[in-house]
């Protein structure tokens, strides 16, 4: 069923020939364009180059989330090889850090978190965050965040509010948890200590409920794999909710309200091309 669902390898840098960008019913791709430049001139009117160099700032940012995201690729399939081709030393440390790390759970730390969202990768790259629900306070209650759609690497609500200070900010939180897919909090090397010590936590029911019941914030993704592969058509967006409410059962039980958040954008883009403009991310 799954594989089913799959569309061309080049989805995420559509071809006029291949995703129908150039169709009559396209119109959700053209407005994701002219989102795009519309977002291009307000950066450029603020007197900043549109270019991951424009500032230091921007820069780190960049840097760090190609970092997370290229260890999240490469990580477990080179502790991989060096278990297979590495010398007797090298083995006994790759074997030594999956047998600590499996025992000692990174946690959240504070400093971590509060450095990557005061980079503001998110709002440096043009991508904006409207609040319309206001009387979301996390201050004074903890909320689950449902967010859609989930793109390739799901970086609109991550960036754009989880690992934002002004995100946070608006919604009134110190820090929000992400459920993320166990393997990746769990199993790839180096990568789930990162995420875990940013706050991130694997997407099982007993791990929310604790959390949830603890008071804290969270927010999960729940269209998953399948939304990844699925959402983004240029002619239309899909979501992908059918027979995944545990999310909602859990906040009823736990009497958490929830919160929709949607990123516009977040299945539409190319990863290294922006229309005349090149850039590392295409937000």
């Amino acid at each position: 069923m799954l594989f089913g669902e799959l569309r061309n390898p080049w989805w995420h840098a559509p071809t006029m020939f291949w995703s129908g960008e150039r169709s009559r019913d396209a119109h959700l791709w053209r407005e994701h364009l002219r989102n795009r430049e519309r977002m291009h001139a307000e950066i450029i009117s603020m007197g900043v180059r549109d270019v991951p160099w424009s500032s230091r700032r921007r820069l780190l940012g960049v840097i760090l989330t190609c970092v997370t995201f290229a260890l999240w690729v490469v990580a477990g399939v080179a502790s991989l090889v060096l278990l297979a081709i590495g010398g007797r030393a090298t083995r006994c440390l790759v074997a030594a850090y999956y047998l600590v790390s499996t025992l000692y759970k990174t946690p959240m730390n504070a400093r971590m978190l509060r450095y990557a969202a005061e980079l503001e990768v998110g709002e440096m790259n043009g991508w904006r965050l409207i609040v319309k629900a206001t009387n979301v306070d996390c201050g004074a209650r903890n909320h689950l965040f449902c967010s859609h759609p989930h793109g390739l690497y799901c970086a609109g609500v991550s960036l754009n509010l989880i690992l934002s200070a002004k995100g946070l900010a608006s919604v009134r939180a110190t820090h929000i948890r992400l459920f993320v897919h166990s393997l990746l909090a769990s199993a790839f090397p180096i990568v789930k200590d990162w995420v875990r010590a940013l706050g991130f936590l694997p997407c099982a029911r007993e791990t929310m409920r604790d959390v949830l019941e603890r008071g804290e914030n969270g927010c999960v993704v729940p269209g998953g794999v399948r939304e990844v592969v699925y959402a983004g058509r240029c002619d239309v967006e899909r979501l992908y909710l059918k027979n995944v409410y545990g999310f909602v059962k859990l906040a009823m039980r736990t009497g958490t309200p929830l919160v929709p958040v949607y990123t516009f954008g977040e299945s539409l883009r190319r990863v290294l091309y922006t229309g005349p403009h090149t850039t590392a991310f295409a937000w």
